[in-house]
């Protein structure tokens, strides 16, 4: 999926939702959303530790 493609469809999710139809029968059924991101991300980035000396020991660069 392209980017344009992605956008488009961010903002055509909101509208569908809307309708009262489709938005009253969404209410009786539960659904997981799982958006996996391969390689963009790691736990040292998401929270930053800081105050451990040895964080910047081991990452003097950042």
């Amino acid at each position: 999926m392209n980017r344009r493609d992605f956008i488009r469809l961010g903002l055509a999710l909101p509208l569908a939702a809307s309708l009262p139809g489709r938005s009253q029968a969404a209410g009786r059924q539960r659904t997981l959303v799982l958006v996996e991101l391969k390689g963009g991300n790691d736990g040292l980035n998401t929270v930053v530790p800081y105050m451990d000396p040895d964080y910047y020991r081991l990452r003097p660069n950042l």
